[in-house]
């Protein structure tokens, strides 16, 4: 009585509604055309009901699938046939564009929460009303706390809309809304990922004790102990914690500890937890759950820590245990064998082959062999795979003396802060309200967690990647307004009726007056910036109406640094012999520069301004060495020798040591890495937040642009190049910065050599682009592979 009672007020309140929403063709139509929700927790009977809706949407239309459904799943065929239009809608309308909340949002919303006292009682539940209402409107409270309200068990249907409308503000509210019954939300808050890593730690240390396993149903009880106590150990290795993590190993009973270890898998099955069922082990985001969870067994963290404590026989045993593991020695020595082509070698970056466990492997069981080999499957880039090896044992198989880079760059990645989230866009108050439900929840959490954080291990901090804001150098030249008196009669010369610029110069703007023209361009040639702007501009000057062009001439102005040269402009170029630039400024923000850096922001804007420039002063080389002045103060060459960069060449008697093998291979790969057919795609500034795709505009560079290199000058005694290079130490290019936004000379990357130095790899990276390049020495020569390559 009851039920129909509540099933007359509801399809009452649905027939009254002032803004009923029902499905259009175009919503039936997308969502036959989508893919069925990918449920991360699939334990109640939505995945069935999803998959019996599609099926009969895709033959038939939605009153006869609502009519078969409800007869299926208990449910009045009145409440169904609604609880189907709006899913159509919600899920064909989730991600469309420009969706006005109060024209269907609103009301689809509240109808839909007046179907949860009749649904939270039927063989459905209210699992697809909690996943319709996510589409609608992700992870609202009021959502959450309208499903639950009329529950008869408010922890089991709390974590049943937690589960179906999985995010960590869902998991806080299902562990509140039964703070004594929370252990199931518990234990989803805590792996889903949303706890921060010291929050983490406190939670598991609770969740594997005697007081919390009591809850779970016995029979249910060493599975969940095994499982839970791995998730353990994990997040303790992750906060470097390696010493309280064998402690904790070596406290638990012998089958327990025998469990853990295993390199088997836990087989899927639901277990209780304070009376609520739930499929335990079966995060893996399919439906059906997998027959066999993979391992998450912490065996290689444990060997790693018993070979730091000295136990390396029992390291060496527990290691051999790792799966896949001959695997990985087997693509590591085929790998080696390369001649150049990609070898027919098993694939050592994929899941089931633990690459990175190699190095420690190598520490075990062979440290007096050449480590090499393991350094170029493990350590290159090129072949990824988990485990990744720690520092400390990176450090300790390859020393910084004899293998440049590598532990510096293990050396990165060290233990996790214990305040660090994992999850993003939660908000202070939900912040407030989790640390809530863990207090209420968890005994003893807030001792705890105090506890961990005075014995948390020192988090390596690299240096800081923010940039500062660096203000643009004033130019030599004179600026002021534009006014009426400079609007003066202008011929804009047709590009087509130009000759081309040289190569690596991008034509901006042109003028002819007469038998005369003047060409401003922009090029990477003196400005290498990357992605962050096209580079600098120049002037060409033609004496034959723009048929021949006279040699470029650099201003010495960076684009976007602080000005922008106009391409249309009523003000002429050319004055008798001087350049008029029509300009706006649009200073880059240097502090707002990442890679890739799709947030550039200016801290300056201005406009009508006009830059008057002798062209005498452009071309005015002083001491006659081919660069003008304007130039040379640019890149620092007008400098006493202290301050000044090397000019490779410039000094025939330099010095320069015996040619070895590793001194070719250094030139050599200097070689290959200055190709410079490779252009940056420069970004826009000021881009708004919604912008995801631009304009394209690559950056242009001459072929004879000159290389601009960062390191010691003393390195480069013995190199000869027809090439213009210049050597920069680091406290010369914070020099040029002040004229260049982001002046990327290039770092020659430290070569991983092997013990008889006739192979070896190199990392490399622009900021923009970067890879690996395999090296080995055939017939004195030495011979590239492309390991890997990328670009932003």
């Amino acid at each position: 009585m009851k039920f129909s009672v509540a099933v007359a007020a509801l399809l009452a309140v649905s027939a009254t509604a002032p803004q009923s929403v029902h499905p259009t063709a175009a919503d039936l139509r997308e969502v036959r055309e989508s893919s069925p929700n990918l449920r991360t927790y699939p334990e109640d009977a939505s995945a069935d009901w999803e998959t019996d809706l599609r099926e009969r949407l895709a033959r038939g239309a939605p009153d006869v699938a609502a009519a078969a459904l409800a007869t299926r799943f208990e449910v009045d065929p009145a409440v169904m046939r609604r609880l189907v239009e709006l899913w159509i809608v919600a899920h064909a309308r989730q991600y469309a564009p420009g969706q006005d909340h109060a024209s269907w949002k609103r009301p689809a919303g509240a109808e839909l929460r007046t179907m949860a006292p009749v649904l939270s009682r039927s063989r459905l539940g209210v699992g697809v009303l909690a996943e319709t209402l996510d589409a609608i409107e992700e992870c609202q409270a009021d959502d959450f706390e309208a499903l639950v309200a009329a529950a008869p068990d408010r922890a089991a249907e709390a974590y049943h809309v937690a589960a179906a409308a999985t995010c960590n503000g869902n998991w806080v509210r299902a562990v509140l809304a039964a703070p004594d019954r929370a252990l199931p939300a518990l234990v989803r808050l805590s792996h889903y990922g949303g706890l921060s890593l010291g929050d983490s730690i406190a939670v598991y240390a609770w969740l594997t004790s005697p007081a919390a396993l009591a809850r779970v149903r016995e029979a249910n009880r060493p599975m969940v102990a095994a499982l839970l106590s791995q998730r353990y150990l994990s997040v303790l290795f992750k906060a470097g914690m390696a010493s309280r993590a064998l402690a904790v190993l070596d406290a638990m009973a012998p089958d327990l500890r025998a469990a853990v270890l295993s390199p088997k898998g836990i087989t899927a099955r639901p277990v209780v937890m304070d009376g609520v069922e739930l499929m335990f082990g079966s995060e893996a985001n399919q439906s059906p759950p997998p027959a066999v969870i993979p391992t998450e067994a912490p065996i290689y963290a444990v060997a790693e820590a018993l070979t730091e404590a000295g136990r390396t026989t029992e390291a060496r045993r527990l290691l051999q245990t790792l799966p896949g593991l001959d695997g990985a020695r087997a693509a590591a020595a085929c790998i080696y064998r390369s001649t150049g082509k990609q070898p027919a070698c098993p694939k050592s970056g994929n899941k089931d082959l633990p690459t990175g466990a190699l190095v420690l492997d190598h520490l075990l069981n062979d440290p007096e062999g050449d480590p090499y080999p393991v350094a170029e499957a493990a350590l290159s880039g090129g072949y990824v795979g988990e485990p990744s090896p720690s520092a400390a044992i990176v450090c300790r198989v390859y020393p910084a003396a004899d293998y440049p880079g590598l532990c510096k760059q293990a050396e990165l990645s060290g233990p996790n802060n214990l305040d660090e989230q994992f999850t993003s866009g939660d908000t202070a108050d939900m912040r407030v309200l989790e640390s809530k439900a863990l207090v209420a929840a968890v005994p003893g959490f807030a001792a705890a967690r105090a506890a961990l954080q005075r014995d948390a291990p020192p988090v390596h901090s690299p240096a800081s990647t923010l940039r500062a804001t660096i203000i643009a150098e004033p130019p030599p030249f004179a600026e002021r307004s534009i006014t009426a008196a400079d609007h003066t009669p202008a011929t804009a010369a047709a590009a087509v009726a130009l000759a081309p610029l040289p190569p690596g110069f991008q034509l901006v703007r042109a003028e002819q007056q007469g038998s005369r023209a003047v060409a401003i361009s922009v090029s990477q040639a003196l400005d290498p910036t990357g992605e962050v702007s096209r580079g600098g501009y120049w002037v060409h000057l033609s004496a034959d109406g723009g048929r021949h062009w006279a040699r470029p001439m650099y201003t010495g102005l960076a684009e976007r640094f602080p000005y922008v040269v106009e391409e249309r402009a009523s003000a002429p170029l050319l004055v008798d012999e001087t350049l008029q630039l029509a300009v706006s400024v649009a200073e880059i923000d240097t502090a707002s520069i990442t890679y890739p850096p799709v947030a550039l922001r200016t801290r300056r804007r201005a406009h009508g301004l006009l830059l008057t420039i002798p062209l005498i002063a452009l071309a005015r080389d002083s001491d006659g060495d081919g660069i003008s002045d304007v130039a040379a103060h640019h890149l620092l060459l007008d400098r006493p020798a202290p301050e000044r960069p090397l000019r490779v060449g410039s000094d025939a008697s330099a010095p320069c040591g015996p040619t070895t093998a590793a001194t070719m291979a250094r030139i050599a790969l200097l070689q290959r890495l200055v190709d410079p057919s490779g252009k940056a795609i420069v970004e826009p500034v000021d881009r708004p937040p919604a912008m995801i795709v631009g304009k394209v505009t690559r950056a242009s560079t001459p072929d004879d642009q000159p290389l601009f290199l960062l390191g010691n000058p003393a390195d480069f005694g013995c190199l000869r190049a027809a090439r213009p290079i210049l050597v920069y130490r680091h406290e010369q290019i914070a020099a040029i910065t002040r004229m260049t936004p982001d002046f990327h000379a290039f770092e020659l990357p430290p070569i991983v050599f092997n013990r008889t130095g006739d192979r070896g790899f190199a990392r490399w990276s622009t900021g923009w682009a970067g890879g690996t390049y395999r090296l080995r020495l055939v017939n004195r020569r030495w011979v590239f592979d492309s390991i890997n390559s990328w670009i932003t």
